[in-house]
C-alpha cells in the first residue's frame, strides 16, 4: 500500500510541477470554470460556509482517503470542516498549486493553525500546526462528485502531539 501510495504522489508531483507554471497552456472553458469553482469550495472551508458546499458538493459525492472510499454529502463536509475549525479556530486552507484537465482539478494545500481543541485524539496543545494536503477533484455538472485526498498523517499527528515548545 505505501508503494502505491509513493507512486501516486510521485505522479502526482510531476503533473503538478509540469503544469503549474505552464502560462503557454491556456485552460479550456471548462476547465477554467472548474478552477473556479474549487477555489470557491476552498473559500467555503475556510469558512465553513455549509449553504456554499450545499452549491459545489454533488449529494452522492466519494471520498478516496487513507485506502478507503465514503461517501461525503455537503452535511458531512459541514460537520468534518465544523470539527477541524472547532479544534483549529484560525485554521486556513492555503493554496499552493492548483491545475486543471478535463473534469479533474488538483490542489495541493497548506492548511495551518492553532490547536485549541481536541482533535485527532490529541487534547489541545496550543501548537501552531502546518499540513500539506493533496486533493485531486472530479467536477460534473459545476459539482464535486468524487475526491482522492492525501497527507502526511504522521506528520499531523507528530504536530498534536508535541507540548506546546513556545
Amino acid at each position: 500500500m505505501k508503494t502505491n501510495l509513493q507512486l501516486l504522489l510521485i505522479i502526482i508531483s510531476v503533473s503538478a510541477f509540469a503544469c503549474s507554471n505552464d502560462n503557454q497552456r491556456e485552460y479550456t472553458e471548462e476547465e477554467a470554470t472548474n478552477i473556479e469553482i474549487i477555489k470557491e469550495f476552498t473559500k467555503a472551508m475556510n469558512e465553513v460556509d455549509y449553504e456554499k458546499f450545499k452549491e459545489i458538493i454533488d449529494t452522492s459525492m466519494v471520498w478516496h482517503l487513507r485506502g478507503g472510499t465514503m461517501p461525503n454529502t455537503p452535511e458531512s463536509e459541514r460537520n468534518v470542516q465544523a470539527h477541524w475549525k472547532n479544534a483549529l479556530p484560525d485554521m486556513d486552507y492555503g493554496i499552493e498549486v492548483i491545475f486543471a484537465h478535463n473534469d479533474m482539478v488538483t490542489v495541493l494545500y497548506n492548511y495551518t493553525g492553532t490547536h485549541m481543541d481536541t482533535l485527532l485524539g490529541f487534547p489541545p496543545t496550543g501548537n501552531k500546526i502546518s499540513v500539506d494536503e493533496m486533493v485531486i477533484n472530479r467536477l460534473k455538472n459545476k459539482k464535486i462528485v468524487e475526491q482522492w485526498v492525501v497527507f502526511d498523517f504522521e506528520h499531523i499527528k507528530n504536530q498534536l502531539s508535541k507540548q506546546n515548545e513556545d
